[in-house]
């Protein structure tokens, strides 16, 4: 099965009707996937599209114009992660899915804030702006949560990669830290390090950017 599909056949692996003979373990939905076969990739895609949805959401937010891309770069991970080897099966196949699209999320974050710091570049270095009037109080307090997420996950982006997917995984998805460790091919000792200090850089970094405060 090729690793790259074309952007018609995207979700062409959720196209197809689920067998009664689908086969119920990673081992043998790794092996399929190691031999080629093009069924056993559209089960692996019922297998683990749910969770990669959900982790996509929780660390990018809403989706945007690039969330079909960022579906297609997980699987593509995936696959090539199971063709290569790395996928050790020390894990799940969900939770090694989770993993990766963690990665991807947290990347697409930073991009985003890149191509923002240069358009804010772009647009400060134009003659005659002015700032814009400010919302209403009422419109602030409304989107305040929302302006918290957006901070949580462009503090994330700037973590040391190895420590945000430690937050990520315990803190965001909810695994224990020996899960976190079996998925990222580390003991306990080193997972649970990533994590206390992914914690501590993170509150670091929030409390240099303070949520806004609101007008009494």
């Amino acid at each position: 099965m090729p690793v790259h599909a074309t952007a018609s056949a995207r979700f062409a692996f959720d196209a197809a009707p689920a067998s009664s003979e689908e086969p119920t373990s990673d081992e043998a939905l790794v092996l399929g996937i190691r031999r080629g076969d093009p069924a056993i990739g559209r089960r692996m895609y019922r297998r683990v599209i749910r969770v990669v949805e959900a982790t996509l959401r929780r660390v990018v937010g809403r989706a945007e114009s690039d969330h079909e891309d960022l579906i297609q770069a997980v699987f593509e991970e995936v696959l090539n992660t199971i063709h290569s080897g790395r996928f050790a099966m020390r894990c799940s196949l969900t939770s090694w899915a989770a993993s990766i699209a963690c990665h991807v999320g947290l990347n697409a974050i930073r991009a985003r804030r890149m191509d923002r710091s240069v358009f804010d570049r772009q647009h400060s270095n134009q003659p005659g702006d002015q700032e814009g009037p400010r919302p209403a109080p009422s419109l602030e307090r409304t989107l305040e949560a929302r302006d918290q997420l957006r901070q949580l996950r462009s503090a994330l982006a700037r973590l040391a990669p190895d420590r945000a997917e430690a937050v990520l995984l315990c803190d965001v998805m909810g695994y224990a830290v020996k899960e976190v460790a079996d998925i990222t091919g580390t003991s306990f000792a080193a997972a649970q390090s990533r994590l206390a200090r992914g914690r501590a850089d993170l509150a670091e970094l929030l409390t240099l950017c303070p949520p806004p405060v609101e007008p009494r």
